[in-house]
């Protein structure tokens, strides 16, 4: 069946769900933003790029992550 969905592009992806609670986080927070604009991949490393230096800055704990989807 699994096979059949993927040839028929209705399972486009896959993902992995991380144990947070094992890598030491003890709150999850998600917050899903729609642009208007789609961004490219360059777009996304950049915007990637600055929020790591950000976290680094301000010694942060947080973790952004910038995906199409």
């Amino acid at each position: 069946m699994i096979k059949k969905l993927e040839k028929e592009g209705i399972i486009k992806e896959y993902t992995m769900i991380p144990d947070f609670c094992k890598l030491g986080y003890g709150l999850l927070v998600l917050t899903f933003v729609r642009h208007a604009k789609q961004f490219d991949s360059k777009e996304l490393d950049n915007i990637t790029r600055m929020g790591i230096e950000r976290a680094r800055r301000e010694r942060s704990q947080e973790s952004i992550m910038a995906e199409r989807g």
